[in-house]
């Protein structure tokens, strides 16, 4: 068994994410920690489009929580 982090529901609900319901096939791309935590990077819900949750480094629900973002990181460079 696995368990696959997807990120917080409300990063889901903010971004109009498509609800995962009972008996919908998931494939899910991403990093395997500890042997049984998966660390969803990219999902497809009943062979749908891809949805892609991050891409490396920080999650984007954990840099809105701490008021970063992509365009922000790269303005304190200048």
């Amino acid at each position: 068994n696995y368990t696959v982090e997807l990120g917080p529901p409300w990063y889901w609900a903010e971004h109009k994410l498509p609800p995962i319901k009972v008996n919908d096939a998931v494939k899910v791309q991403g990093v395997l920690e500890d042997g049984h935590d998966l660390e969803a990077w990219t999902l497809w819900i009943n062979g749908g489009s891809a949805i892609v949750l991050r891409t490396g480094g920080m999650p984007p629900w954990a840099q809105e929580r701490s008021g970063q973002t992509p365009t922000s990181e790269h303005e304190s460079d200048a």
